[in-house]
């Protein structure tokens, strides 16, 4: 007896011949859909899958079904397969909306793929075919993902362009989040200084302001680009044989590396300080490379060091606001070194002598900050029975008590006048000053058992950790704060 076999044609069509009878295409087109905007993406992609196989030049198909892969990561080829049905989608596209709508899709893909060179060419037509349909906010995330790109690409030419123009247009933007405005000047910085030697300076300011608006809890990913960023400036620097400059630029990279413990890059910068060093040192007679000198000292914070070379610059100094400049530096190094006795000497001489320098000082916001803490640091508190006593103590020990508390309050209000105008815009680097200094001052205080003085700083101190988001400091200060009341 002979077998019957159907043709095996005949079971491959069976799936489609039972498909295409059992429901209208639309049908699994619209489920499709419903199921891509509710967010289940597995259903949707079955939905889009059977639509497309029964419409293949559907737009809609091909778009929600190469949307729905991108949304759902987790499946098989995912960005493979959302970039094949978008690209499909491209082609049948008929009007702008529908063709931006793809490229801002694709961006994403090209974005995760780091396909640079993608990322241009979809910005670029965005930018220049479709600014009806972008908003400020689209616009600036579509410059700002061009000139990254570009920077990746070491094109800096053009990356320089894009950021000055972000930097001009969207200062708001950039405002709203300290690490994308940070790495931004960066970016600009570095690339100034690979393509225009005439900006050197210009470039210079903005790694600057880079350095004032950086918090202490900015991402790894920020900290490898500044590396780079400061690695391309030194490296230019030192071309132009600008080695003081230059060496700062590179302690600031392998700071970085260091902190993410990336040894071998620290390594490696640290043979071309080495180099620089040598450099440096050939020639440093003039007043200003020694206070270039202590700069860099303080930067890698050597204090010990610092302090010598402004020591060494107050000699070498020709002007009294030279001289001014170097003692206040010097007054600050010894205070950072733990020498407050030291530092608050200098500021008295500063202060005596000159005077009219002292007060128009750039820094003497830094100045009084470290002065007042100086003075509370190093002055001694009347003993506790002297005190309950001080009705029947004699003239001299009564007036001691008046000059303790006359000190302490020209010193709190050195401290308050210098942190009276912090705000979201003032540097990092002075807010971190400022919240150390107040730390240190509340624990004098709360040392001396004067609680409400002690509260005051420390609350200071606390706001200000909060403006660097340094959690730690801010857990630990508001647990005392809870235990003095």
């Amino acid at each position: 007896m002979k077998r019957k076999y159907f043709p095996l044609t005949v079971f491959l069509l069976l799936p489609v011949i039972f498909l295409s009878c059992s429901d209208d295409p639309s049908d699994y087109l619209n489920d499709g859909i419903k199921d891509f905007e509710s967010g289940d993406y597995d259903s949707a992609i079955t939905n889009l899958r059977k639509a497309k196989y029964l419409m293949p030049e559907s737009f809609d198909a091909n778009l929600y079904l190469g949307e729905s892969f991108l949304k759902n990561p987790t499946a098989k080829d995912a960005e493979y397969k959302a970039r094949y049905y978008l690209h499909a989608a491209q082609e049948l596209a008929k009007t702008s909306e529908q063709r931006f709508r793809i490229s801002i899709s694709l961006l994403n893909i090209y974005e995760k793929q780091k396909d640079y060179y993608k990322i241009v060419r979809e910005c670029k037509i965005l930018l220049d075919k479709d600014q009806k349909l972008l908003d400020k906010k689209k616009t600036y995330d579509l410059y700002m993902l061009r000139a990254d790109s570009y920077f990746n690409l070491e094109e800096y030419r053009e990356a320089s362009e894009d950021y000055e123009y972000i930097v001009a247009i969207y200062a708001e933007e950039l405002a709203q989040n300290p690490e994308v405005m940070a790495k931004t000047y960066l970016q600009l910085a570095a690339s100034l200084m690979r393509t225009d030697k005439d900006r050197s300076g210009e470039a210079l300011s903005y790694a600057r302001k880079s350095a004032e608006n950086e918090k202490d809890t900015f991402s790894d990913e920020y900290k490898i680009v500044a590396a780079k960023c400061y690695i391309i400036t030194a490296d230019h620097l030192k071309g132009k044989k600008s080695y003081v400059p230059a060496r700062v630029c590179y302690v600031r990279a392998k700071g970085y590396f260091d902190n993410m413990g990336d040894k071998e890059n620290s390594d490696e910068v640290l043979r071309k300080i080495e180099l620089v060093n040598a450099h440096i040192n050939k020639t440093c007679e003039t007043f200003t490379c020694l206070m270039n000198k202590g700069e860099a000292q303080m930067a890698e914070k050597n204090y010990d060091d610092a302090a010598n070379y402004f020591e060494d610059a107050e000699q070498k100094a020709r002007t009294n606001p030279e001289k001014a400049d170097a003692i206040a530096k010097s007054g600050i190094a010894y205070f950072l070194e733990g020498k407050e006795k030291d530092a608050l000497s200098k500021f008295n001489i500063l202060k005596s002598e000159y005077s009219k320098d002292y007060k128009k000082s750039k820094d003497k916001g830094q100045i009084d900050l470290f002065m007042g803490a100086s003075i509370i640091l190093t002055t001694k508190y009347p003993d506790s029975m002297y005190t309950k006593l001080k009705g029947f103590l004699p003239g001299n020990k009564k007036e001691g008590d008046s000059t303790f508390a006359e000190n302490i309050n020209s010193a709190r209000n050195l401290i308050l006048s210098a942190t009276h105008d912090i705000n979201k815009n003032t540097p990092a680097v002075f807010v971190r000053m400022a919240a150390g200094v107040c730390e240190r001052v509340g624990e004098r205080f709360q040392d001396w058992d004067r609680v409400g003085d002690a509260k005051q700083f420390y609350e200071k101190a606390t706001d200000y950790y909060k403006q660097l988001l340094n959690k730690e400091k801010v857990v630990a200060l508001t647990r005392r704060l809870r235990e003095m009341n």
